[in-house]
């Protein structure tokens, strides 16, 4: 299998300058900014298997790792003490994180697993603890899908 296909990149909306954030021989994806701005989480498969991390932003600094047995789809709470991530077998983590005046990463505590066969595309932590999720749901079955070639705007 491939790896290092994808890297994570910053634009400068100014001058649409791109800054090279995470770029390495693996695979990392989902970058998050924290709500003060000054870190990032992210997914890699750095260490040989999904994993969340957490990097200062810009730099320098070192990359630190947040999850614990594999993890992915890191997202922060809305005031910023808390990162979730999803677990390999559907389940749900939450990760005390203290940004300011130095970095300080807490140990993950299980919040609720979904089961191995629910996946979610996406997903967010709301503002009063909740989450809200989008999960595929397949139509194909039910639905006629309709086609339309050559379609011309005017």
């Amino acid at each position: 299998m491939a790896r290092g296909n994808f890297d994570l990149v910053a634009v400068q909306l100014a001058d649409k300058k791109v800054v090279r954030f995470q770029q390495s021989d693996a695979d990392e994806s989902g970058g998050r900014f924290s709500p003060d701005g000054r870190y990032v989480a992210f997914g890699s498969d750095r260490g040989g298997q999904p994993e969340v991390y957490l990097a200062p932003f810009p730099g320098p600094g070192g990359v630190r790792t947040v999850s614990t047995g594999a993890g992915s789809m890191p997202r922060w709470s809305r005031d910023g003490r808390e990162l979730f991530y999803v677990g390999p077998n559907g389940s749900v983590s939450a990760v005390p994180i203290r940004t300011a005046p130095v970095l300080d990463i807490g140990r993950p505590q299980l919040l609720f697993s979904r089961g191995s066969r629910d996946r979610w595309v996406d997903y967010e932590a709301a503002p009063d603890g909740t989450f809200v999720a989008l999960e595929p749901v397949s139509f194909a079955a039910r639905q006629p899908l309709h086609l339309i070639l050559n379609w011309r705007v005017r």
